[in-house]
């Protein structure tokens, strides 16, 4: 993920100049590890080589020329590539580039620092991650795409390659949202998604985006707060926080205020612009939930690191036996014929009361500090006084689905204003989600997980007030324990508060992959509920404009 394309020319030349200190080049006082390394990221093996040779030669003068300081400030991303990188041929020569010159390092008093135990503070265990060296051809395909677009194997891309058939969909979209046709310029997309990220509180993916951001180019200004940015952009400060918390209250009028003015948006634009935030958002709520850690070439401080539970990381164990539902009596259920469910005749009386009766007070888990770190506040500040609050269905207007729903409305407006391809792969990605099964319950197999599946699903909608008339909300309290309830709806609303306890007292007794899948549910339903919202109201502008 947050794979982005860039012009690799003349870069061997800039690895000279900044070795030399010229103007020509970036100076080594710049955070230039991407440019630096950029060279080697090619399929064609004896380029590849010949740039690594290049760059080894560059660093081995640096303990003899330059006080060894191209080697300090590049350390990180040595250490990253010797150990990470899914190319044999650079992870040898980078792990043997530190034993030859450890003695040199030492010599210096140059530490070298030590790799995360782990992508995830939350999951820990032998043979738990996908290795880089992996010999499964999907997954070693998946790495070696995102080392020679990125630079790196990201540690959420370790953690989603437990789901390959989701990523390749899920980075289809982002690759065509990012980087694909659309009204918006290249490091305009990634300085939007930037405010995305930062709503929930993101470091982690706001440090990659903020990269990308500089690598296309975009003004350094910007990334010392939003006030640098345009008017256009501080425009949107409003509508990205309520989309982030409370996206039922969007509608006509905030699109008009966008749309007219000194600087408006057009409707092709705020299309665009909607799906690229909701797909950052949704990234960032994943991290979260996943407990990632940056990788160790970011250099960026992350007061929000995710911490690890004292007692332990989250495995398979999920709590004590009082604390979960019996699986063995859950897998019992899903094994019956549940179709009585969906085919039953309710009255609207009926419907309305389990729809309201899926959320209860005690699954309530949203966080009083919801407070943006000091470091990402420059992308919030005047709507840092926006917050998650819960949705009320007898006091609210949220959404019914058979009035606009995102198969119909939702894919026509995106096809009409953006692109008929990107509202294909956009609902090809949820499509995607919502099938895939495995068809187990840890390890237990053969189980059709589909009720428990679409349950989460639901659920996610029923918090952001949107109601189907086709599905009897009676099942979300039946498949879905408190536990599991407050964790869904942690990722919602502020998910940078979750824990390994969180995760691990998840009320279900996973696997970290299905904890994964099932935190990819809930990622992909939140961002379908921001997209429903965010059309709804720009097809009221339409019509009434």
């Amino acid at each position: 993920m947050f794979d982005g394309g860039y012009d690799f020319s003349n870069l061997l030349k800039t690895s000279d100049a900044t070795t030399r200190g010229d103007n020509s080049g970036l100076s080594t006082k710049d955070d230039m590890s991407p440019t630096f390394f950029r060279c080697l990221l090619t399929e064609d093996e004896r380029q590849q080589r010949i740039a690594l040779d290049h760059i080894l030669q560059l660093l081995e003068e640096s303990f003899y020329f330059d006080n060894c300081e191209l080697v300090r400030t590049h350390l990180p991303r040595i250490v990253m590539l010797s150990t990470e990188c899914p190319v044999a041929l650079l992870r040898n020569a980078f792990s043997d580039f530190l034993v030859k010159f450890r003695p040199d390092l030492d010599a210096n008093n140059i530490v070298i620092p030590q790799q995360a135990a782990s992508p995830s503070t939350f999951f820990s265990g032998p043979d738990l991650f996908v290795p880089v060296d992996t010999s499964d051809p999907t997954v070693k395909s998946i790495f070696l795409s995102s080392f020679l677009t990125t630079g790196r194997v990201s540690h959420l891309t370790r953690i989603l390659a437990w789901h390959p058939t989701y990523y390749s969909n899920s980075n289809q979209t982002w690759q065509y949202i990012m980087n694909g046709n659309g009204p918006l310029l290249t490091p305009l997309r990634i300085y939007v998604a930037i405010l995305a990220a930062s709503s929930w509180n993101s470091s982690y993916v706001v440090q990659h985006l903020e990269t990308e951001f500089l690598l296309h180019q975009g003004d350094p200004s910007w990334l010392q707060g939003i006030q640098n940015a345009p008017q256009k952009i501080q425009n949107l400060m409003e509508i990205n926080a309520l989309l982030a918390h409370q996206p039922w209250l969007i509608n006509e009028n905030h699109i008009e205020k966008l749309v007219k003015g000194e600087d408006p948006w057009t409707i092709s634009e705020l299309v665009h612009l909607f799906t690229i935030v909701a797909a950052a958002r949704g990234l960032a709520s994943f991290a979260s939930s996943m407990g990632i850690v940056p990788e160790i070439d970011q250099q960026y401080i992350q007061s929000t690191s995710p911490q690890p539970d004292q007692e332990s990381t989250a495995t398979g164990s999920t709590g004590s036996t009082e604390e979960m539902f019996d699986l063995s009596k859950l897998v019992e259920q899903l094994r019956e014929d549940h179709s009585f469910s969906e085919d039953r005749e309710m009255s609207e009386k009926e419907k309305f009361a389990h729809f309201s009766a899926a959320e209860t007070a005690e699954s309530n888990s949203v966080t009083d500090d919801q407070t943006v770190s000091h470091q990402l506040l420059k992308y919030n500040c005047e709507s840092s006084n926006i917050r998650y609050t819960d949705f009320d269905v007898h006091t609210q207007k949220g959404l019914a689905a058979q009035d606009f729903s995102w198969s119909i409305q939702g894919y026509s407006q995106i096809k009409q204003f953006y692109s008929g391809e990107a509202a294909d792969i956009i609902d090809e990605t949820f499509q995607c989600i919502k099938n895939l099964t495995y068809d187990s319950f840890n390890t237990h197999t053969q189980v059709d997980t589909r009720p428990f599946r679409l349950a989460i699903w639901y659920y996610v909608h029923r918090l952001h007030g949107i109601f189907h008339d086709d599905y009897d909300y009676a099942q979300v309290n039946r498949w879905l324990v408190i536990h599991l309830k407050k964790f869904i709806k942690k990722m919602i609303s502020w998910p940078a508060s979750i824990t390994a306890l969180d995760v691990r007292n998840i009320g279900v007794e996973l696997q970290p992959q299905e904890k994964a899948h099932l935190a990819l549910l809930v990622t992909e339903a939140r961002k379908q509920v921001e997209l429903m919202y965010s059309l709804r109201a720009i097809m009221n502008y339409h019509t009434h404009h």
